[in-house]
């Protein structure tokens, strides 16, 4: 097997999608590479344990782990955290990749653009995971992708359209890759319970409320008094918080649950028949690039959707079978829960498409271009 080094600038464990996507998908890599993951110890609670970190996502022991400490600013300092953040993911990078004693032909993931940057100054074969989009990004994949060894991922279609690069890069060093379902945890069911709905995910993101209290506005209608919502995300202030709003407006139709892990979430999902996506379209992120995880949970599961109609969800594989609503309009969204809960048409889903099996295997064939090239001259 080749060794396949994932170099990322987040830090574990942590309740966040973007960690647990990571170690999903690089549970199905391990399947296809000799997979070590590099990060560093950039926050308070950080871990360089093994074992704690394996468990916290349960993660197969053919993972190397490889925790660093990280002696720059960011997680360290209160202010400034964008600025530092910049700084200190620079800098780290630079010297990362300065400094690797990884086998002469290893193979690169990554979701940091810096490390793909200082990577391809060194000509390794490195795939580098897009997830958003900055001028200072941009810049960065446009030089990056120069390199014979560089490659990139895109989570959806519009991100692939935005970057900047040049039509030829696009074609040739360029796919479109949504996320995917660990279908380990999650499995198909058919709920006979149409009545009950549930949202999974942060209460906010990127500092800007998600809509949660939209939702708990509209279970307080008359014409969803039989539905049950069940809601799941957020830190226990945030939780806390949301279960005295939902007291005080008296309602007994919803509940309030902290974080759950992954294979705890699948078992309750088991009790929902539909799952709810909202975003704000504060952030440009959320409004044209994301690819959620819950989606495809959501999908896998048998849930029919409903979603605020924004692009980034318009452009989801199968988006044809969500039902959508106006952003923060009681009424539209009232009317999509009466419409989900009476109609399905997952039955026309290919659900291994939808697998982090399957993604694996795209990432493995994507390599596959990369590892025809010669090798680097160093």
């Amino acid at each position: 097997m080749k060794d396949l080094i994932y170099i990322t600038y987040q830090t574990f464990p942590s309740n966040k999608a973007n960690t647990i996507q990571t170690m999903a998908n690089l549970e199905y890599l391990s399947e296809h590479f000799k997979c070590k993951l590099i990060f560093p110890l950039r926050e308070k609670n950080s871990s360089n344990s093994d074992n704690l970190v394996r468990n916290y996502y349960a993660i197969n022991e053919s993972i190397k782990i490889n925790a660093l400490k990280h002696y720059l600013p960011f997680g360290r300092i209160e202010i400034f955290q964008k600025y530092l953040f910049t700084i200190s993911h620079f800098l780290w990078s630079y010297f990362i990749c300065k400094n690797l004693d990884d086998p002469q032909d290893a193979l690169y993931f990554t979701r940091s653009d810096w490390v793909m940057y200082f990577l391809s100054k060194k000509s390794k074969k490195v795939i580098f995971e897009c997830h958003q989009l900055s001028k200072t990004r941009k810049y960065v994949m446009k030089k990056a992708i120069k390199s014979r060894y560089s490659q990139i991922i895109f989570l959806n279609n519009k991100l692939q359209e935005d970057s900047g690069l040049e039509e030829k890069d696009i074609a040739e060093k360029t796919i479109v890759l949504h996320n995917g379902v660990d279908s380990k945890i999650f499995s198909f069911n058919e709920n006979l319970n149409k009545k009950n709905v549930i949202y999974s995910g942060s209460f906010k993101r990127f500092g800007d409320n998600r809509g949660i209290e939209f939702l708990l506005n509209c279970f307080n209608d008359l014409r969803l008094k039989d539905f049950n919502l069940s809601i799941y995300g957020g830190n226990n202030h945030e939780v806390k918080e949301l279960k005295q709003i939902v007291k005080n407006l008296g309602l007994k139709n919803i509940k309030i649950h902290p974080h759950e892990k992954q294979n705890k979430l699948a078992n309750d999902m088991k009790f929902s028949n539909i799952g709810v996506l909202l975003n704000s379209n504060k952030n440009e992120h959320s409004y044209k690039y994301t690819s959620p995880l819950k989606y495809f949970e959501y999908l896998y599961s048998g849930l029919n959707i409903i979603a605020v109609d924004f692009p980034s969800h318009k452009d989801l594989p199968y988006s044809q079978n969500i039902t959508f609503f106006n952003e923060n309009n009681h009424d539209s969204f009232i009317n999509a829960v009466l419409f989900a809960s009476e109609n399905s048409s997952n039955n026309t889903i290919d659900m291994n498409s939808i697998t982090l099996k399957h993604r694996s295997y795209k990432i493995k064939n994507f390599y596959a271009r990369l590892e025809g090239l010669e090798p680097p001259t160093l």
